[in-house]
């Protein structure tokens, strides 16, 4: 699979432009020590649409949102709020995913897989 096939099959991407900007010096930051992140972040960023904060649609997921779920791997309800890394509890930079259509592992490890998201307003 090609490169852009690649990126044509993920979800799309809606940053603000704070956001974009600072995933972008998140992602530079990092680059010496974990440049396999960095360059993922980067491709990311360079493929979402990037919008003013005020012209973000509602239910789109966005830095500071708490998002409240059905984890359907393990049928629990959850609810997070998307934080950059200096503002979480937990070290380092994971991977994350649109919800409904992407998985990822929560801070144990384990894989989720949200489904019925409820997108509330950032802090």
């Amino acid at each position: 699979m090609t490169a852009r096939a690649a990126a044509a099959s993920r979800p799309t991407i809606i940053l603000t432009e704070t956001d974009a900007d600072r995933i972008t010096d998140l992602a530079l930051g990092a680059m010496q020590r974990a440049p396999e992140v960095a360059r993922l972040l980067l491709e990311e960023v360079e493929r979402a649409e990037v919008r003013p904060h005020g012209e973000m649609p509602v239910d789109v997921v966005s830095m500071g949102a708490r998002v409240e779920f059905v984890d359907q791997a393990h049928g629990e309800a959850r609810a997070v709020t998307l934080v950059y890394p200096a503002a979480s509890p937990f070290s380092g930079l994971t991977e994350t995913g649109e919800s409904g259509r992407c998985a990822w592992s929560a801070s144990d490890r384990r894989p989720v897989r949200p489904t019925r998201p409820e997108v509330c307003a950032p802090c």
